[in-house]
């Protein structure tokens, strides 16, 4: 039994599941993939990270109404469509975000960030574990927004490390 950790966004993963070439993978729900079992990890708050020296910095919280009109960069909707459109709905309720920029991962979201390109919603464990000098993670004004991390695998998948990996997720969810 081999343990092999590799990089991906949900999309990919979500394919790889489905072609047999992983037993397991983190995704960002929603996702309504037949064949595949999700297990929930995790639900955290969504922060929009701002310029260092950009007005909204000095705000203690943000509003949607001062980020509509925000030139937004986020990530290729085809990474985790479910999740884009979630964010979308959370944060740009009234016609979504104005995205100026792509950029492939958070790391790269949060440098262009700091380089004033604009705003950018990030899931908050992630953003506070990259801490990109020039960079401040705002909150947003209630109904706070939210992401979840969930484990996915193949309904029909019997390898015994999965069974473990599901105990251990089970009980670190605890009841």
């Amino acid at each position: 039994m081999d343990l092999v950790i590799r990089t991906g966004w949900t999309a990919h993963n979500i394919t790889e599941l489905l072609a047999g070439r992983l037993d397991a993978a983190f995704v960002r729900p929603p996702l309504d993939d037949a064949g595949l079992e999700f297990r929930h990890i995790a639900r955290e708050e969504l922060l929009v990270a701002v310029p260092a020296d950009h007005p909204l910095a000095r705000e203690r919280r943000l509003t949607r109404g001062r980020i509509a009109a925000e030139p937004v960069i986020l990530w290729p909707r085809e990474n985790a469509p479910g999740m884009h459109d979630l964010i979308s709905r959370q944060l740009w309720p009234d016609g979504g975000p104005r995205i100026v920029r792509e950029e492939p991962d958070d790391e790269q979201l949060l440098l262009s960030v700091a380089a004033g390109t604009g705003i950018a919603p990030v899931p908050e464990g992630r953003a506070r574990a990259l801490r990109i000098p020039g960079v401040r993670l705002k909150r947003v004004t209630a109904p706070m927004p939210t992401v979840d991390l969930a484990l996915a695998h193949p309904s029909a998948n019997a390898a015994p490390a999965l069974g473990g990996l599901l105990s251990l997720v089970d009980a670190l969810a605890g009841p």
